[in-house]
């Protein structure tokens, strides 16, 4: 089995280093092949002479520098794409593996597929899964859950949608076997080659909602996800605070955050309403431009 490593990163020569040497460190899964890769966005820091000199088998692909998360990891997808894994698993550059977590990820894909379907459409406490398909693929999605290194709770992994709202999701942790969940932060997610040739690659957002939103469109498309059992890495989480959802920041400073890449661009935004919203996506559309608007 060939399984194509989805990386992206910029400037975090240290992190992204950590990262590949803690893929490289992994217990080797008997039957697989790992090829990394890897977009270097513009990184003035040395990371592509960095992680030559530590892996030099990695496929090194060089970005302008306005790629950021969704562009980097699409571009890297369509490199590896054109290779035919059997799977592709993305990976983020500020992740620490932990160990044994490559075979874990390689037996819950496994277990998923024997499996089947669960008998339920509907997650422990949460509202009907929305756009279920009726005859769903036997290849799943497989999340990989990752544990905060300040706080030692879940920071990123798998998602439950909260109702028709689609950017209402809460977070689900790792149980001891696998769980459903409706989609997922694209930290550590094992995909089937089978999953690509359906739903694509990420769609062209700029930052970030690509993730949300694949694994929206992979659920309509009939795929299963799922999050593995226990902590696969240590992640550090991204604080509200100084973002565009802290109230105590200026109003002016609370729209710029919003509106730039790393917020809630209109353009994509509005891809995303309109994607997953429904007859709601203009009032989902304008409500955080409001909140901020309104000073909430």
């Amino acid at each position: 089995m060939n399984i194509a490593v989805l990386m992206t990163c910029h400037n975090r020569r240290g992190k992204t280093l950590a990262c590949l040497e803690s893929l490289r460190q992994q217990t080797p899964v008997p039957g697989t092949e790992l090829t990394v890769w890897l977009v270097d966005d513009g990184s003035t820091d040395g990371t592509s002479e960095a992680v030559k000199t530590l892996v030099p088998s990695v496929q090194l692909i060089s970005g302008s520098g306005s790629l950021f998360w969704c562009g980097g990891m699409r571009v890297a997808w369509q490199a590896a794409a054109a290779t035919r894994p059997e799977v592709y698993l993305w990976l983020n550059d500020d992740v620490l593996l932990r160990p044994g977590a490559l075979a874990m990820l390689h037996a819950a894909a496994q277990q998923a597929r024997s499996e089947g379907r669960p008998a339920q459409d509907r997650l422990p406490g949460g509202p009907a899964r929305p756009e279920v398909a009726l005859h769903p693929a036997p290849e799943a999605i497989i999340v990989g859950s990752c544990v905060s290194t300040e706080t030692g709770e879940l920071s990123y992994g798998g998602k439950r949608r909260l109702g028709p709202h689609p950017g209402r999701i809460a977070a689900i942790g790792p149980g001891e076997g696998l769980t459903p969940c409706d989609t997922f932060e694209g930290n550590i997610v094992w995909i089937p080659a089978a999953v690509y040739d359906r739903v694509g690659n990420l769609a062209p957002f700029l930052h970030a909602m690509g993730d949300i939103d694949y694994g929206y469109r992979a659920t309509r498309a009939g795929f299963r996800i799922f999050i593995a059992p226990g902590y696969l890495g240590a992640c550090s989480t991204n604080a509200r605070g100084g973002t565009w959802e802290d109230p105590a920041l200026p109003r002016s400073v609370r729209w710029r955050k919003l509106t730039g890449i790393k917020g809630l661009p209109p353009q994509d935004w509005w891809r995303f309403c309109r994607e997953h919203g429904r007859m709601r996506a203009p009032l989902y559309f304008i409500s955080p431009y409001g909140r901020v608007l309104l000073g909430r």
